[in-house]
C-alpha cells in the first residue's frame, strides 16, 4: 500500500470512528481540532476559480461539518462555519439556480429553488443565534425593540473578533427576509438584521473587505429608498476593498443604480465587474460569482426590467 493511499484510508477510518462514537474526551478534542483545521483550510477554498467545482466542494464540506457539529453541538468554530457556509449555499448556489429558472421563464422551478434558498438562510440563522447564545443570553428578549437590541449588542458583543461571525449572522437574517417577502412576520423583523450589521461597523468595519458597508448601502438604497444615506456606505466599502472585492460593485449596481433607475451607471459598473479579471486572488471565488451575476444582469430582460431598464 502506498503512503498516499494509506493516508486517505487512515483519515476515512478516523472520520467513521469519530462519527460512531469515538472515546469520550479524546473524541471531543479531535472534533475540536478538526473544526479548527477546517476553518483554516476554508481560506484556500475561497481562491477556487471554477464555479461548478466550488459548488460540489461546498456541498460536500457542509455535509461533513453537519456531522461534526452533531458530535460537538456547542463548538463555536463549527457554529460559525455552518452559519457562513449555509449563507454561501443560499446566495451562491440556490439563488443562482433560482435566477437561471427565471431566465427560462420556469416559474415552478424558480419557486423550488427559492424555497431551497430560504431553507439555507433559515439554517444559517439558527446556527448563528446558537453562536450568539454562547457569548450572552437574552437576545430574543432584546430583539423585540430596537433600543433594547442596540444596548444588548453594545453590552455583550464587544470583542472585535466577533465582527466576522456577527456579519454572517446579520447577512443570514437579511437574506432570509429577502426570500420570504410574503411573510409579514419576517418583514417586520428586518430591522433586527440591520442592527446586527450596524454593530459590525462598531467592532470592525474592515471585516470581509468592508462587506458590512455594502450590505447597509444596499438596504438603504433598495429597501428604504434612502439614496443619500446609501452612497457613503458604498464609498466606504470601495475604499476599504480598494475596488478589488467585486461583490461591493455588484451591490452598488443592483441596489443603488437600479433604485435610481440609472441605466448608464448600472451598465458601467456591471461591465467593469466583468472586465476586472482576477483582482483579489484571496477572494477569487466571491469575485467569480459576482462576475457570473454581472453577465446575467447585463443581458437578461427579467433583471433589467426589475430596475425599469429596457434591452
Amino acid at each position: 500500500m502506498t503512503r498516499s493511499r494509506f493516508g486517505k484510508l487512515g483519515w476515512l477510518a478516523l472520520s467513521v470512528w469519530l462519527l460512531i462514537g469515538g472515546a469520550g474526551c479524546f473524541r471531543d478534542v479531535m472534533v475540536d481540532e478538526t473544526f479548527a483545521a477546517a476553518r483554516r483550510a476554508s481560506k484556500q477554498a475561497e481562491t477556487l476559480h471554477d464555479f461548478e467545482m466550488a459548488r460540489d466542494t461546498t456541498y460536500a464540506g457542509v455535509g461533513q461539518l453537519e456531522g461534526l457539529l452533531w458530535l460537538r453541538p456547542h463548538n463555536e468554530t463549527g457554529l460559525f462555519m455552518l452559519t457562513k457556509a449555509w449563507v454561501g449555499v443560499g446566495q451562491a448556489f440556490a439563488l443562482d439556480d433560482y435566477e437561471a429558472a427565471l431566465e427560462r421563464d420556469d416559474e415552478r422551478e424558480a419557486e423550488y429553488h427559492q424555497l431551497r434558498a430560504r431553507a439555507a438562510f433559515l439554517r444559517a440563522k439558527i446556527y448563528g443565534l446558537r453562536l450568539l447564545a454562547l457569548h450572552a443570553s437574552g437576545f430574543e428578549k432584546a430583539a423585540t425593540k430596537r433600543d433594547n437590541l442596540v444596548a444588548w449588542l453594545k453590552a455583550n458583543i464587544k470583542d472585535p473578533e466577533l465582527a466576522e461571525p456577527l456579519l454572517w449572522i446579520g447577512i443570514a437574517w437579511l437574506s432570509y427576509v429577502s426570500v420570504d417577502t410574503e411573510n409579514a412576520e419576517s418583514i417586520s423583523g428586518l430591522w433586527v438584521g440591520v442592527e446586527l450589521v450596524e454593530h459590525v461597523l462598531r467592532l470592525d468595519e474592515t471585516i470581509e473587505h468592508g462587506m458590512a458597508h455594502a450590505v447597509l448601502g444596499g438596504y438603504h438604497a433598495r429597501l428604504m429608498g434612502e439614496i443619500e444615506e446609501a452612497k457613503p456606505h458604498f464609498d466606504r466599502a470601495l475604499a476599504i476593498s480598494g475596488g478589488r472585492f467585486l461583490p461591493v460593485q455588484l451591490t452598488l449596481a443592483t441596489r443603488y443604480h437600479c433604485t435610481r433607475h440609472d441605466g448608464k451607471g448600472y451598465e458601467q459598473v456591471l461591465r467593469q465587474i466583468v472586465a476586472a479579471g482576477d483582482p483579489m486572488p484571496e477572494a477569487r471565488l466571491a469575485n467569480l460569482i459576482a462576475q457570473r451575476k454581472a453577465r446575467r444582469y447585463l443581458v437578461h430582460r427579467v433583471f433589467r426590467e426589475e430596475c425599469g431598464f429596457e434591452l
